[in-house]
């Protein structure tokens, strides 16, 4: 009996572990907008990759991930970041992430 209601137990925790696609407000920009902005923070290029990228179509989320550029700046000296990604389609940087307080452990 107590196995039996362990299971259950287990098997409801992995239905709610399960993650859902979310939306939130992403800000998009032109290049000389965007690099004015992080030039005014004094951030520099701390890293880069190519990201698979979760986009909408017509009738919902693509089971196709774009594939995009993305680049981290930072002021090392006052710990802000900016994280942004390229859209070549759009010729524009979206900024995912900003903030402060930057810590890179090791470093």
């Amino acid at each position: 009996m107590n196995k039996t209601i362990a299971l259950c137990f287990l098997l409801a925790a992995s239905v709610a572990i399960a993650g859902e696609w979310n939306e939130k407000p992403v800000m998009c920009a032109s290049i000389p907008e965007t690099m004015n902005i992080i030039e005014e923070k004094n951030e520099e290029a701390l890293l880069g990759a190519t990201q698979f990228t979760k986009v909408k179509e017509e009738d919902g989320y693509s089971d196709t991930p774009a594939i995009l550029k993305m680049k981290m700046f930072a002021n090392m000296d006052t710990g802000t970041y900016t994280i942004v990604e390229w859209h070549p389609a759009y010729e524009q940087f979206c900024v995912i992430s900003y903030g402060t307080e930057l810590n890179l452990k090791g470093l």
